[in-house]
């Protein structure tokens, strides 16, 4: 009997521990990143621009981003994990 409660507290605290783990990455801020690059969209918009992004490595890397054709450039309004409390918005010419 002591074993099967033994058995039945580490499957609870193991429980609720996991459950911990996802509120605690449900709470990362997410900031705006809205940037300019050469080129274009192409057939996967938010494919280039996570790759513009990533390639100056100033920045986490997007989770996701919308991509605006504007001539020969392109816009990027992209979502990414904070770094710190201040807005990452236009940081990059």
């Amino acid at each position: 009997m002591k074993f099967v409660t033994y058995i039945l507290l580490c499957f609870i605290f193991t429980v609720l521990s996991h459950a911990q783990d996802v509120e605690v990455q449900k709470v990362k801020k997410l900031c705006n990143l809205d940037q300019h690059f050469d080129g274009t969209c192409g057939a996967d918009g938010n494919k280039v621009c996570i790759d513009e992004i990533k390639s100056r490595n100033k920045f986490n890397t997007p989770n996701h981003c919308g991509c605006t054709n504007l001539g020969s450039s392109i816009f990027c309004q992209c979502k990414l994990p904070c770094k710190r409390q201040a807005s990452t918005r236009n940081l990059v010419d």
